[in-house]
């Protein structure tokens, strides 16, 4: 899958767990970043969300591309980057995502 892709994914699977487990500020305040609908141009709200992604996920890439199987773990290092970065709060996140593997 291609990177582009697999942050689309992430922003689903995020979307998904606030739904259905979590009113969490700071994965709201994330998800707003991240949405790629706001604008015509299909970029996210914050195009600085995408770029820290890709710098979290570069290691997992080969020719712009990710494995399905490393996307968790990507995600998993992203929120953990921005909880330390930012002092966001996603442990319970990352922990529903761990145990989906």
């Amino acid at each position: 899958m291609t990177i582009q892709n697999a942050y689309l994914t992430i922003s689903n699977i995020l979307n998904d767990y606030y739904l259905k487990e979590s009113k969490n500020d700071s994965l709201v305040s994330l998800l707003s970043d991240m949405d790629t609908n706001i604008f015509s141009d299909g970029e996210p709200a914050d195009i600085a969300t995408y770029e820290d992604w890709y710098n979290v996920v570069k290691g997992y890439e080969q020719n712009n591309e990710i494995k399905n199987q490393d996307i968790n773990l990507g995600l998993t290092d992203f929120l953990i980057y921005y909880q330390k970065e930012f002092g966001h709060d996603f442990e319970k996140v990352i922990k529903y995502i761990q145990e989906e593997k």
